[in-house]
């Protein structure tokens, strides 16, 4: 299960990566990042036990950027 669960969380990854190069939602470095951590993810697994929490630190990531850009447009349409 655990194997099963880093290859899906690889592939979301590179998915999201790839749709936010082509749209633009998110900075080009976050994109580049999320394919960096995708490979490590990749050929790591397994051997260092902290390597998985990539994931969820990238999820992270991009929660907050969202979050931000958020309240910083709504902050914009009051003013």
């Amino acid at each position: 299960m655990h194997i099963y669960a880093m290859k899906m969380a690889r592939v979301f990854m590179i998915t999201t990566s790839t749709i936010s190069l082509r749209t633009r939602i998110l900075p080009r470095w976050m994109a580049v990042l999320g394919y960096v951590l995708a490979l490590v993810l990749l050929l790591s697994v397994g051997t260092i036990q902290w390597i998985p929490l990539f994931f969820p630190l990238w999820v992270l990531l991009i929660s907050v950027y969202m979050l931000a850009q958020n309240l910083h447009g709504q902050s914009e349409a009051a003013a």
